[in-house]
């Protein structure tokens, strides 16, 4: 399997080694982009730069999800799939402040135990 072949060499991968990989998942640019938290133009520069290397996060997430995509469980999917879902949504911004050994929202709430990890 030539995916397989790709994201096992010890070389960083090259525009035209995700472009093949990318399809292969039948991702979108735009998607892929997302996914690895990157834009749709850079994922088109990658590409277009067909044998320079892509160096960084973004090749061994590729390489991550690659590699699930032939044969794992879905999960690391599901946990990229979910990061980049956060990545688009609002969060409302939070002031704290530090009171009698305890943290406190500005407004005096103590926050919840989601809210502090």
């Amino acid at each position: 399997m030539i995916g397989r072949w790709l994201i096992d060499l010890p070389k960083p991968l090259n525009g035209a080694e995700l472009r093949f990989l990318r399809l292969e998942m039948d991702f979108s640019q735009s998607r892929l982009g997302a996914i690895i938290g990157s834009t749709e133009q850079s994922v088109r520069r990658w590409e277009k730069a067909r044998n320079l290397p892509i160096q960084g996060p973004a090749d061994r997430i590729l390489r991550a999800l690659y590699n699930e995509y032939i044969g794992g469980d879905g999960s690391l999917r599901h946990m990229v799939d979910r990061l980049a879902e956060l990545d688009r949504v609002k969060h409302p911004k939070a002031e704290l402040r530090w009171a009698k050994a305890d943290w406190k929202l500005a407004g005096g709430r103590k926050p919840s135990h989601r809210a502090t990890r």
